[in-house]
Formats: structure tokens, sequence, C-alpha cells
């Protein structure tokens, strides 16, 4: 008989993982302070791309098992997920940028042509790769989850140890909060400042490593970033650097000086050198946190996980 799921945490990681251990059999709830539109994760400028990560063969096979995931998932118009060009601007590759390279179908990775470059760049590459538009996809992932029979307990988590029952294996997906919940002083907070303009969708993603830049266009406007601030915990924007991230767009598209700003925030992502994916030596609990701004990348490759472990 399968043992009980108690997962901690409702953002992405939380609720891929649930939908992963709930449909392999196992009787799944998510305790969690903040419901899924409450969380860094509905904030963030979602599409597949591994971003600062350390390289590893782990990260990559998380990353690539995602992919495959979120690819199967762009098939259906409920999910907020579709396959899109981004277009990186500059030819500096990254170790597992070029790992990546090699391991995806033909055709779906590409040097960019002439006509394609943009604010002054001389090379760059083009990559199909999957969008997620939060707004649609965090409550498909809740409904796909509820369907399953998973239940949400809404409340403060003070101790994973007073999830900890018998026959219950916790698995703890809290991001940030693992630097209390699991007393691990590797964990940071890094802030990343978006804006969100008011413009038709140009179905692309524009990225280049400087600031870090990117623009992703959405069916709710486009989303201008973004900043890499370690070890910042003050989840606010600050004008300074909005119009910095906007001067850097318009650089890379011009067209982007006629759109009006909608709105503005800031994220904390759960930064750590390694992606903590394990069994806790000695307690019923397995860890999913860390991710960084990877965490819809390698979000499903890190619930198969999870569930591998759980079979060990």
């Amino acid at each position: 008989m399968k043992n009980n799921i108690t997962i901690a945490g409702c953002g992405v990681i939380g609720l891929t993982t649930g939908i992963r251990l709930a449909e392999a059999g196992y009787s799944v709830q998510i305790v969690t302070r903040h419901l899924p539109q409450q969380t860094t994760s509905n904030k963030a400028a979602a599409f597949w791309f591994p971003y600062h990560v350390r390289d590893s063969e782990k990260i990559l096979d998380w990353s690539m098992a995602s992919y495959k995931a979120f690819e199967s998932l762009s098939f259906h118009t409920d999910t907020g997920v579709h396959m899109t060009p981004v277009i990186k601007l500059g030819n500096e590759f990254s170790e597992i940028e070029k790992r990546i390279k090699a391991t995806l179908p033909p055709g779906r990775f590409r040097p960019l042509k002439q006509n394609e470059l943009a604010g002054g760049f001389k090379s760059g590459w083009r990559i199909e790769v999957p969008l997620i538009e939060t707004p649609v996809y965090l409550p498909y992932l809740l409904n796909r989850f509820l369907m399953q029979g998973g239940k949400i307990i809404q409340r403060t988590i003070q101790s994973l140890d007073e999830l900890m029952q018998d026959k219950t294996t916790v698995v703890n997906c809290t991001g940030l909060g693992s630097r209390e919940l699991a007393h691990d002083d590797q964990l940071h907070p890094v802030r990343g400042q978006i804006a969100l303009l008011k413009t038709e969708n140009r179905h692309r993603i524009l990225l280049d490593d400087a600031g870090p830049t990117y623009i992703v266009y959405r069916q709710d406007g486009c989303i201008c970033g973004g900043t890499y601030e370690m070890d910042c915990g003050i989840e606010v924007t600050e004008e300074a650097a909005i119009q910095d991230i906007l001067q850097r767009c318009c650089r890379i598209e011009p067209r982007l000086q006629e759109a009006g700003v909608i709105s503005t925030w800031a994220g904390l992502r759960p930064y750590r050198t390694d992606i903590r994916v394990e069994k806790e030596t000695g307690k019923p609990l397995i860890h999913n946190y860390g991710h960084g701004g990877s965490g819809f990348t390698v979000s499903w490759g890190c619930a198969d996980e999870v569930k591998s472990l759980l079979e060990i």
C-alpha cells in the first residue's frame, strides 16, 4: 500500500509534483499559505530555458523531460502552453546551452538570419521552446490536481515535522521558505523585477544576457525584464530599475517605446547552487527546492525524480 503524501508549497513545483504523484496513485494533499495565484510562480515570465543553473547531467535530464511534457501540453488550448521561437542575441553559449543545442530534436535550433537580428547584434540563434502563460497555466495545474482527487489545505506551516504523520511522506516544495523550514543557509533570495506592457502578441521571445534582458510576448501583453539581484529579499520594484529595463528592451525592440506600462512587479527566486531533490536521512521527507529562475524549466523532470525517490 502506498504512503499518503503531504506536499508543502503550492507554486509550480508543488503543483507539478502533486499531479505526478496523484496520477501515480498516491493520496496527495498540499498544505500551503499561498494559493498558486499568490506565489512567485504566478509572477514569472515563464518560458522553458535553463537560467542561471549549474551545468550537470541531472539538470539537463530534468530540463529535457520538462520540454517534452510542455510540448505535449502545447497541443491543448486550455493549458496556456505554446511553442514559441526564442531569439537569443549574441553568440556566447553557456555550457548547458551547448548541451541543449546537441540534445534538442533536429530543426529546433539554428543560427539567426540577418533579418532576424536586432539591437546592433551581429549574430545569434533561434530555438523553439514552450512559453507558459502563467495566468492560464497555474489554474490549469490546480484543476488537474483537484480532478485527480488532490486536496488543498491553506494554512501557515511552522515546521515540516508537524506534517509528518503515520504512513505519510512529506515533500518539501516551499522554495525560499526552505531557508527556515529546512534550515538551509545555501538557499538565497534573488530578486527579479519586470514590467508588463500593453502590446499585440508578436509570438516570440527576445533574449540578451546583459542585464539580463528579455522580452516575452504573451496574450495579456509583453513582459520586459529583468534584474538578477542576489540576496535581495525585498519583494518590491524600484523605479530606476524599471526604467533601466525598459531602456534595454527598447534598444532591442524599438517599437516598445510606444507601448504603455500596465503594471510592474518583483519576485524572489529561490536560488541554490545545486537544486535540492533528495531524501532526508532518517525522516519520511523528500526535498524539491532551490530551482532559482528555472522552476518551470525543470518542474516536470524534478516531479519525476520525486516519484522515483518514493519508489526506491
